[in-house]
């Protein structure tokens, strides 16, 4: 049998066994999930080019009117997240038909309280 002693040290170095491994594994998670969201990262950059490209395809005669002709809505709402877009932003096109608002100008959606988009800016 384990004298108290032997016991002792026996439950010590398990201890700091599993403390190792714990600490090994979060370093591991860590970096998974920096992997993952760098992955994400790249898909959705992916998804917005697959979607430039989509859209080149779908009217290849087409060319973009100049700004000052314009008629329609240049700029895109998101009720949800509250930020105001250019028509053509990667993320105004994500955006659900229901949750949309649209402006002929920017500040006309500002001056309602909207963000101005980071990547459309």
């Amino acid at each position: 049998m384990f004298k108290d002693r032997d016991l002792r040290k026996l439950c010590e170095d398990s201890f700091e066994n599993v403390k190792r491994d714990m600490e090994n594994l979060k370093v591991k998670h860590t970096d998974q999930q920096k992997e993952i969201d760098q992955l994400k990262e790249k898909l959705l950059n992916l998804y917005g080019i697959l979607t430039d490209v989509q859209a080149q395809n779908a009217d290849p005669v087409a060319t973009p009117e100049p700004k000052q002709e314009r008629k329609s809505k240049d700029f895109v709402v998101s009720m949800k997240s509250g930020k105001v877009h250019q028509r053509e932003c990667f993320f105004a096109r994500k955006i659900d038909p229901r949750h949309r608002l649209l402006f002929d100008a920017k500040i006309d959606a500002v001056n309602e309280g909207y963000a101005v988009c980071n990547a459309c800016a």
